[in-house]
């Protein structure tokens, strides 16, 4: 057996550990349970995000049955199918209406969830007869459920399938019951459910106009089978039963009062009550099942990986003290993955922000407005604004709590262009010396600091240059994800664009995006290709789920028709490394900042660390420089 290969199979066993502390469960007949551990090819040393989510689809079995409706079918049911349902191993919609397309059978007469007991019922039924004994675990969810089926299929790895199990998130009313993400059943407790508890009326009640979520409760009560802790080893909560932003905000109010209310454990507001390693959400609709697909599977931030890698260290300790290995003359065989003098093998996440941080100065200037206050500046600053090394807010008013400096007299958009103007004097004469670069953005921006920083790390913040999403009116500008200037072009448009009218007007009443084009254009500093080098997009001027999305929007066609880009609908047409959203409110701040920086899908690795996989030190000459090979390989630096 080769090196890699065994390499591979200490790599699963140490995985297998670290899923049983995480997940608060027992390794006990584990090993016999594990149907495949070697992928056919393996080329690396590190397996890959494909090669883990085989691994752990071809180990894990799950059936997913979704409670949907004829009238959802083109706005939840078709989205599901494009995005996650994909990951289960089989699936199919129980409606009340059959159809073939999706395919979906045909539970009941009656729609609505008011009869979803006695459709959920049939779709059990039909699920256990046709195929319980070809999987192992049977998730029940709605149309409006999005799930990570790679932290699903973790959390389930070690789990025994033929006793009764029973997850999900734990509520209480009268006793306890599984509702909200939706629910796993184990292939013995999918037995005992319909041939025992659907078998007696009096026991499980056929009422079709009963939810069905209490009522499984219930039958499953009446034969012994309980909701069981689906909550991590920090009891922090994998299957949230609502929206994303709702669970994961500081605000006040809306459901998430209800969730406290009747939930069997004690939830804190905000994403640190969130696990890392989430595996479901509710009440998905449309783009939203897109922009969860992008944010999970194809965003990131720079530096930011999975705690599965972190099994080479693990690995290291448990090679030399088992085996006695020293590094040495003889270990030739040993050197292709255990380089010399090694103790930390990548730099973790912090070292990375940190080298950014003070390596690519940022000050952040944002344009708001009184009345936006309460409900999007503070909660810039509780989020990704304090990445910022500096920032000010300019408004209609003088703030000193945010703080914000006041520019001109009249509030509202139509009045930026004198609002920005002067917050742009302001910081120049006040900061121009200090940081390298200036990002403009708006209340409702939100920026990945990270992945701006790392954009900018090999350009020269002494030569012109102006960045953002580029349009095209009569000129080209920037416009709607914010925009970036380096310290000389800043200096320029204020000590010489500012000072003449004749190139840029000081108007009060013009937006202040088109204007500042124009001005820069004429003292000769043109908008740059802001896109990565495949050509895709960083900077997004509009939410992440009207770009992630591959529905059809008028709003979307709008900036089609003004980008000098081609510009494809979904998230194949979005970065990796995303900069910035625009249109951002309240608790979706709060949302991104989890998505981000906490949440994680199993296995998934930041290309950072392919670039890091013969280095051991982590010392800021190693680390400058695998960020540097990074950036010349991902990012674009033509002019234009």
């Amino acid at each position: 057996m080769s090196i890699k290969k065994c390499f591979f199979i200490l790599i699963i066993f140490v995985v297998i550990i670290n899923i049983c502390i995480y997940f608060n469960i027992s390794i006990n007949k584990v090993l016999s349970s594990i149907k495949q551990l070697l992928p056919i090819n393996l080329n690396e040393e590190n397996p890959s995000f494909e090669e883990i989510s085989n691994f752990l689809y071809n180990n894990v079995t799950i059936f997913c049955l979704i409670h949907s409706s004829p009238q959802y079918k083109n706005t939840r049911a078709i989205h599901q199918k494009a995005t996650w349902l994909k990951r289960c191993n089989d699936y199919i919609f129980v409606s009340s209406d059959e159809d073939k397309d999706l395919p979906a059978i045909k539970g009941g007469d009656k729609d609505g969830y008011k009869f979803s007991n006695e459709r959920v019922r049939y779709g059990l039924t039909y699920v256990y007869e046709n195929y319980g004994d070809k999987y192992d675990w049977f998730f029940k969810g709605d149309d409006d459920t999005y799930v990570i089926m790679e932290n699903l299929r973790a959390f389930l790895l070690l789990r025994n399938p033929y006793i009764d199990q029973y997850y999900g998130f734990k509520f209480i009313l009268e006793d306890e019951y599984i509702s909200g993400a939706a629910i796993i059943l184990s292939k013995s407790t999918l037995k005992k459910l319909v041939t025992i508890a659907f078998k007696n009326n009096a026991i499980c009640s056929n009422q079709s106009d009963v939810p069905d979520d209490l009522e499984i409760g219930n039958c499953l009560r009446s034969i012994n089978i309980l909701p069981m802790d689906s909550r991590d080893s920090l009891n922090k909560h994998m299957f949230v039963p609502t929206t994303l932003d709702e669970f994961s905000t500081n605000l006040k109010g809306g459901r998430y009062d209800g969730f406290v209310k009747m939930s069997s454990y004690e939830i804190k507001k905000g994403y640190p009550s969130l696990s890392e390693y989430p595996i479901s959400f509710h009440y998905i609709h449309g783009d939203m099942f897109y922009s969860l697909e992008y944010l999970f599977y194809h965003a990131n931030v720079i530096g930011k990986e999975s705690d599965i890698y972190e099994h080479n260290k693990i690995l290291y300790k448990i090679l030399f003290t088992l085996f006695n290995i020293s590094v040495n003359e003889n270990s030739f065989i040993l050197k292709q993955f255990v380089p010399n003098n090694c103790n930390v093998e990548n730099s973790d996440f912090e070292e990375i922000s940190d080298f950014l941080y003070n390596n690519v100065s940022i000050f952040c200037l944002i344009h708001s407005s009184p009345k936006y206050k309460n409900t999007r500046a503070i909660h810039q600053k509780a989020t990704w604004l304090k990445r910022c090394n500096n920032y000010i807010f300019v408004s209609s008013n003088e703030d000193k709590d945010l703080p914000a400096i006041k520019g001109g007299m009249k509030d509202g958009y139509e009045f930026s262009n004198e609002r920005i103007r002067y917050g742009l004097t302001y910081v120049y004469e006040n900061y121009g010396d200090e940081y390298d670069w200036f990002f403009k953005g708006d209340d409702d921006n939100y920026v990945i600091m990270e992945n701006l920083r790392a954009f900018l790390l090999l350009r020269n913040p002494y030569i012109d240059q102006y960045y953002g999403f580029k349009l095209k009116l009569n000129h080209e500008y920037m416009s709607g994800a914010g925009f970036i200037l380096s310290k000389s072009a800043l200096k320029k448009m204020v000590t010489i664009a500012f000072k003449n009218n004749t190139i840029c007007s000081n108007k009060p009443n013009i937006p202040e995006d088109v204007e500042f084009g124009n001005c820069l254009k004429n003292i000769n500093i043109l908008p740059m290709d802001s896109r990565d080098s495949l050509n895709k997009h960083m900077f997004i001027p509009s939410t992440f789920n009207e770009f992630s999305s591959l529905i059809k929007d008028s709003h979307y066609d709008g900036f089609v028709r003004m980008s000098p880009y081609e510009l494809k609908k979904g998230y194949s047409s979005l970065s990796k490394y995303p900069i910035s959203f625009h249109y951002v409110n309240g608790d979706m701040f709060y949302g991104l900042e989890y998505l981000f920086y906490h949440a994680n899908v199993i296995g998934k690795e930041s290309d950072v660390y392919k670039y890091n996989k013969n280095s051991c030190n982590s010392n800021l000459n190693v680390l400058s420089l695998e960020l540097k090979k990074f950036a010349k390989k991902f990012y674009k630096f033509n002019t234009k």
